[in-house]
């Protein structure tokens, strides 16, 4: 019962840790995987040939300018960007234009209000993010299995505009949880079985004890017993 409580308290641990984690993830990074990089529509900025313009605002994403693959209706798209200075100048037709980051799409003649980008499809299809609290919670576990964090690291190091950000958040969970947290939880676990073992060899001799008192009580005394028994 005593090794019961002990797990208890540690597996209460491990969930405020990961609450916490995810709350936090939650706040530092939501919609950081939206980012993309788009050609800048405003015509101050570019001076759009009309071979150029049709171009952009005709393509699937318009005025889209990160390199898209598509995987039936998702966007398996990579190239996030966390400010405009992760985004390059696009070259078509000999001109260069200017591009600008955003987690919008562009709808006409603005960019739009409700229509965001998605997540990366290599992101678990698009789950694994910090949009929510419980997508959070998913993340800071692969975090806490070890395997697989350093990609999520890359990805979020190069869709935030402070990219030591993401290295000090991942390498705290790291630390803090799988050196830590999932430690205590293997030695209160490795503890119980001790525990168990030991009850359980108890238990064999008080019966080994009881049955020879029974078949030749001659050779047991009270106090042997209970010397015995210690």
């Amino acid at each position: 019962f005593k090794a019961f409580i002990a797990l208890t308290n540690v597996m209460f641990l491990l969930v405020f840790f990961l609450v916490v984690f995810g709350i936090l993830g939650h706040e530092l990074f939501s919609g950081k995987l939206h980012g993309r990089c788009f050609v800048d529509p405003d015509q101050t900025t570019n001076n759009f040939t009309d071979a150029a313009f049709s171009r952009f605002i005709s393509q699937q994403i318009p005025f889209m300018a990160s390199s898209t693959v598509s995987i039936g209706n998702w966007n398996a798209d990579e190239g996030v960007c966390g400010d405009n200075s992760h985004c390059d100048a696009v070259l078509v037709d000999g001109e260069a234009y200017e591009t600008v980051c955003s987690q919008m799409r562009w709808c006409h003649d603005h960019w739009c209000k409700h229509d965001w980008n998605g997540n990366p499809y290599g992101q678990g299809g698009g789950i694994l993010s910090f949009d929510n609290v419980l997508q959070s919670l998913l993340i800071v576990w692969q975090v806490l299995t070890v395997e697989g964090w350093v990609d999520q690291l890359y990805v979020f190091e190069s869709a935030d505009a402070i990219p030591w950000m993401p290295k000090i958040y991942f390498l705290l969970c790291v630390v803090l949880g799988t050196f830590f947290v999932l430690q205590l939880l293997l030695a209160v676990l490795s503890e119980a079985y001790t525990q168990a073992q030991e009850e359980a060899k108890m238990e064999k001799a008080k019966e080994a004890l009881d049955m020879d008192a029974v078949l030749k009580p001659e050779l047991f005394s009270s106090r042997d017993a209970k010397k015995i028994l210690g």
